[in-house]
């Protein structure tokens, strides 16, 4: 049996890195900070990244172009419908679906996307 590179191998610690604003899509949105996981998240490509929000932050209103997954870390997020998204929730919105969230308390999310998929609405 073979031995495992540890080169081949990134361990990220959400309490060790900092997260950075949260920008996207091309500007700050205030109260959101994020942690890009995969190398292209960063950049506004696929991947999975963290998102945090402060206590009273909201997303902006946006369409999902394709399918978006997340997972509530910690926290609770209630969309713009009312629906509470509780720490332990995985989260799917389908393509062409539209809304924000806020969270009143602040919110840890883990977020799985498969394609550049997000298109701000206003």
């Amino acid at each position: 049996m073979g031995k495992l590179d540890p080169t081949a191998r990134q361990i990220i610690s959400f309490s060790r890195t900092p997260f950075s604003p949260y920008d996207r899509f091309g500007r700050e949105e205030p109260g959101l900070t994020w942690l890009p996981l995969s190398p292209d998240s960063k950049n506004g490509g696929p991947g999975c990244f963290a998102l945090r929000f402060a206590a009273g932050a909201r997303s902006q209103f946006h369409q999902h172009t394709e399918v978006e997954e997340f997972y509530v870390l910690d926290g609770e997020l209630i969309d713009d419908d009312g629906e509470r998204l509780r720490a332990g929730d995985f989260v799917r919105y389908e393509a062409g679906s539209e809304h924000w969230s806020h969270a009143p308390g602040g919110a840890l999310i883990l977020v799985f996307l498969r394609s550049p998929n997000l298109r701000i609405v206003r």
